[in-house]
C-alpha cells in the first residue's frame, strides 16, 4: 500500500470537518464500488459562500484525507470559487498520491459537486 506524503498523512490522522453531516443544505454521496469507499458531504450555505462543509465515510487513508482537505480548502469560500475548487491540484501541493491512490479524488470531487449543487438549488428554492 503507497503511503501518504506527511501533509496528506495529518489530514488522514486528524480529520477536518469529519461528522455526520445531518441539516445540511446539500447532501452528496460517492461510491467506488471497487474498493469499497463510500462517502457523504454536507454543504451549507450563507451568503453565497460555504458555510460549513462536513463529511462522514469509509475508505482508504487516501480517502480521507482527501475528505479533509477539501472540508478546511472550501469552508469559507464563496460559491463559484467552491465549484472551482481543484481538488487534484490541492492534494499535488502536498505531495500527491500514488498511481493506485488517485481513486481518492474522484470519489471526494463528485460527493462535494453533487452535494455544492443540491445546496444552492435549495437556497433557490
Amino acid at each position: 500500500m503507497a503511503r501518504l506524503p506527511p501533509k496528506l498523512q495529518a489530514h488522514f490522522l486528524a480529520p477536518r470537518h469529519a461528522r455526520t453531516p445531518v441539516g445540511a443544505d446539500g447532501l452528496g454521496r460517492s461510491t467506488n464500488p471497487a474498493c469499497g469507499d463510500a462517502l457523504e458531504v454536507g454543504v451549507w450555505l450563507a451568503e453565497g459562500r460555504v458555510r460549513e462543509l462536513a463529511w462522514a465515510g469509509r475508505g482508504c487513508a487516501a480517502s480521507l484525507a482527501c475528505a479533509s482537505l477539501a472540508a478546511e480548502r472550501l469552508s469559507g469560500l464563496a460559491l463559484a470559487d467552491a465549484r472551482a475548487f481543484d481538488l487534484a491540484g490541492a492534494v499535488q501541493e502536498l505531495g500527491g498520491l500514488g498511481p493506485t491512490q488517485q481513486h481518492a479524488v474522484q470519489l471526494v470531487a463528485r460527493a462535494i459537486a453533487n452535494a455544492l449543487s443540491k445546496a444552492a438549488d435549495s437556497c433557490q428554492s
